[in-house]
């Protein structure tokens, strides 16, 4: 059987396109996952303090953008280079990954990871953004943004989700 090659695709994301300006729905292009990263499509998704002080342009004025770090989604497709994730797995992404290896990770009083802290330019790792719009790039939040139907997400963002009826 042969493996499908995820494509670009376009869907619907909430965007902010300036300081104080309101949310709007847009139709936004979203890239394949590279390598090291998932496509999610969002089942649920919430607000925090963080996304609402985005809207005002704290601590970086980063737009046009994609807001939104809390959700619960399904893998919809993935890149070659990840483990431990597969097309359908229910999962939780979170805005700061764990490298289960330096001193914060390995202790119990923090999750602040000292090899990957969040990313605060608002693009991926490697420095782009995998999304845009009329040719505009758009700027992820710590590079989850889920408020949009499909994002990208760096694979050491992602955690499996089990609910008690499956554990």
């Amino acid at each position: 059987m042969s493996k499908i090659i995820p494509q670009v695709i376009t869907c619907k994301a909430a965007v902010i396109w300036g300081i104080g300006e309101g949310l709007k729905v847009e139709e936004i292009q979203i890239d394949p996952p590279k390598s090291s990263e998932v496509r999610v499509k969002m089942l649920y998704a919430s607000i925090c303090h963080s996304d609402v002080t985005r809207t005002y342009g704290y601590p970086f004025p980063l737009f046009p953008r994609v807001l939104g770090h809390e959700g619960v989604g399904v893998v919809e497709s993935i890149g070659e280079k990840v483990n431990g994730l597969e097309e359908g797995d229910v999962v939780i992404p979170t805005f700061m990954a764990e490298c289960q290896e330096c001193e914060n990770c390995t202790s119990e009083e923090t999750n602040v990871c000292l090899k990957y802290p969040p990313s605060r330019n608002g693009l991926m790792p490697d420095e782009t953004s995998r999304m845009s719009i009329r040719g505009h790039k758009l700027y992820h939040l710590f590079t989850c943004s889920t408020w949009l139907l499909i994002p990208i997400m760096w694979s050491r963002l992602i955690q499996v989700y089990l609910c008690l009826m499956q554990a």
